[in-house]
């Protein structure tokens, strides 16, 4: 069974404001620094395949428009 993204794992209101963050055009390292100051800890990595991720799935639903 393949393992569950770190922040996959965070509650949603904290998934959806990094969604937001990068709709606004901020960068993975202000994104951390936001996270920083709301007490969340997540890698660098992590942070970046789920951005990547969230950005092939809003390239694919624009695609089918």
């Amino acid at each position: 069974m393949p393992r569950r993204s770190t922040i996959k794992r965070l509650p949603k209101a904290i998934q959806e404001r990094i969604g937001e963050l990068r709709e606004a055009g901020r960068t993975i390292d202000e994104i951390l620094a936001k996270l920083a100051e709301l007490d969340v800890e997540v890698s660098r990595s992590a942070l970046g395949r789920h951005v990547k991720a969230l950005e092939i799935g809003r390239a694919s639903c624009r695609e089918r428009v």
